[in-house]
């Protein structure tokens, strides 16, 4: 069985419901909560569960090598997100929070003055939660 709970306003309720639920379902058999809550996970509060760091997530981001670009803007035309700006005559400049790591710039610059750099852009943290 899966059941997933989601909102997209905070404070309505979504962390007691799936506490509470996990809870009661772990009373009959193995039970996993998962808290995907990108700005307030907060389940292991809530259940005073000690966590344990296990990996950083990145997401890959484009680093430029200004000696090799030729001031083209080739890249800022393929980003969808635009996350790079670009100003004819001048070297791009990359806004990291727009870039959704899709590559398409290191892929579309004639030049190959584009590589692969990576962002932190979230932790994975494991806990158990040991019933008396």
């Amino acid at each position: 069985m899966k059941i997933a709970i989601t909102g997209g306003k905070g404070g309505t309720g979504k962390s007691t419901i799936s506490t509470a639920l996990a809870l009661e379902l772990s009373k009959k058999g193995k039970t996993l909560l998962i808290d995907a809550d990108v700005d307030c996970p907060n389940d292991h509060l809530i259940l005073s569960i000690n966590r344990e760091k296990i990996k950083y997530i990145f997401q890959p981001i484009p680093k430029f090598n200004f000696t090799k670009c030729k001031k083209c803007g080739k890249c800022s035309e393929v980003c969808r997100e635009n996350a790079i700006v670009f100003i004819k005559g001048e070297y791009p400049i990359l806004i990291p929070e727009q870039c959704i790591g899709c590559s398409a710039c290191m892929i579309s610059c004639p030049y190959g003055a584009i590589s692969k750099d990576k962002k932190k852009i979230g932790t994975i943290y494991s806990g158990i939660f040991w019933k008396n």
